[in-house]
């Protein structure tokens, strides 16, 4: 289960789920020492705009096991793997190199866990948009995560899972991430050209993810939702124009769902529904007209993680991803989820 609470809920729900909890993941600083004995904690450097504040717990209804390969730390039960890294970038060594390290660290160990298809990442550090040796960190950040996909395989784009990368306040590089033993569903989105076939405009290497992915998790399956924007094709649209941007990045998601409650309904015959929103808005002054776009499409009810955040192209305003989930119980698991 993947849900937010508020940091008060926090010492009780730890104590209902006590050896069952995956991750913490809190936002903005708002828990001055996580518990480290339950689950990963993971504390990434962006405020949070909400009305409250909250932190995204993961929990199992099996046992959790935590273990340590080198610098990245897992918890896992028998099904799913949950892991994190973080490490600071040195000196004189550029982001590109430091995104391969951190990739190669991440595969190799999947690997050797036995988790082996990733099914989400999300990606976290500074100064996304700045120059680094004239070329844009996001980019250069693309060349490293490209590189180690393609050394770990040479046709590795049926692989890539859904993906996240924002710029934060903080000086580390952080990932975070979750695998399974069974092979996930990549989906793309017919609205947009898939990351990974962009042209050179972007960058000299394509970003590195899948629009979305379909997981089976605790007998239910989920669709994870990437990062989405206002793009069509692979072009911004609605320059400086939150609310059209915010509208824009809704029909990417609708569409993309859309487009998997299609190959769904083949195996499955079911539907998806909303289970949680993360928003990243560039500035403050957005977060009131994106809400209240968000909150008109999705309602007042949905539970939603408001934070300050860069994108990945400096003409973003927001960013949005989601959580769906299927509306009942899979009877068996399936190999092609």
């Amino acid at each position: 289960m993947i849900q937010y609470i508020h940091p008060a809920q926090l010492s009780r729900i730890l104590s209902d789920h006590s050896g069952h909890v995956l991750a913490l993941v809190d936002y903005g600083k708002n828990l001055k020492e996580l518990d480290r004995d339950e689950g990963l904690t993971m504390a990434i450097d962006l405020p949070q705009r909400g009305h409250g504040q909250l932190v995204e717990m993961w929990t199992s209804p099996h046992p959790v096991s935590i273990c340590r390969e080198k610098d990245v730390a897992f918890a896992f039960d028998d099904d799913i793997l949950l892991g994190s890294i973080e490490v600071s970038q040195k000196p004189h060594v550029s982001l590109e190199q430091t995104t391969l390290t951190v990739y190669q660290n991440i595969l190799r160990s999947i690997t050797n866990m036995g988790y082996i298809h990733l099914a989400r990442m999300w990606n976290y550090f500074p100064l996304i948009n700045a120059e680094e040796n004239k070329q844009e960190r996001y980019q250069r950040f693309c060349v490293g995560r490209h590189q180690a996909f393609s050394e770990h395989r040479e046709e590795f784009q049926a692989i890539l899972p859904a993906a996240s990368a924002i710029g934060t306040y903080g000086n580390l590089f952080q990932v975070y991430f979750v695998a399974g033993k069974i092979p996930s569903a990549h989906v793309e989105n017919p609205r947009q050209i898939s990351a990974y076939h962009y042209p050179k405009l972007y960058g000299t290497r394509s970003p590195s993810f899948a629009r979305g992915t379909l997981f089976t998790m605790q007998n239910t399956l989920y669709f994870f939702v990437s990062g989405t924007a206002s793009i069509v094709g692979h072009a911004t649209q609605h320059i400086d124009d939150p609310r059209e941007q915010t509208v824009e990045a809704i029909l990417n998601i609708q569409g993309l769902v859309d487009h998997a409650n299609k190959e769904l309904e083949k195996e499955f015959g079911q539907d998806f529904m909303l289970d949680l929103l993360k928003v990243y808005v560039r500035n403050i002054k957005d977060t009131k007209i994106v809400r209240e776009t968000l909150e008109e499409h999705f309602g007042m009810e949905q539970p939603v993680l408001y934070l300050e955040g860069e994108m990945c192209r400096k003409d973003l305003l927001v960013e949005i991803e989601a959580i769906f989930r299927s509306k009942s119980q899979l009877k068996c698991k399936s190999g092609s989820n």
